[in-house]
């Protein structure tokens, strides 16, 4: 069979249901995933759903996003953190196994030093 030639009587008869079905559309998962976020979106404040879009559809880093908004990178990543799991509970409506909170790190001489601002 050559697209877009006609087909003779044999291989018009040898064409099965299944032929002319088409596949499944690759799209039809982004698609549902896509309107299951968007039905949860306006629960999430107002400040996560601009700090969301910054980061996925702005793709701003988490430094740039705290640059923008006069926060430190470490807050972004918090507010990211919250927005991402709260959608997240929502949209598997709690069968999703819970996220193990990651351990901070203990605050070291240098880690204070470099957070202290330099006083001339």
């Amino acid at each position: 069979m050559v697209p877009g030639l006609p087909l003779s009587a044999e291989e018009e008869e040898a064409i099965t249901l299944g032929d002319l079905i088409g596949g499944e559309d690759p799209g039809i998962e982004l698609a549902v995933d896509s309107q299951a976020l968007w039905t949860h979106w306006a629960k999430l404040p107002e400040r996560q759903q601009h700090i969301l879009t910054m980061r996925f559809y702005g793709n701003m880093t988490q430094a740039e996003i705290g640059e923008r908004l006069g926060i430190s990178q470490m807050h972004v990543s918090r507010l990211l953190d919250a927005a991402l799991t709260g959608l997240r509970e929502r949209l598997t409506e709690g069968t999703s196994r819970p996220r193990k909170p990651r351990p901070r790190r203990r605050a070291t001489a240098r880690t204070v030093a470099r957070a202290r601002p330099v006083t001339s």
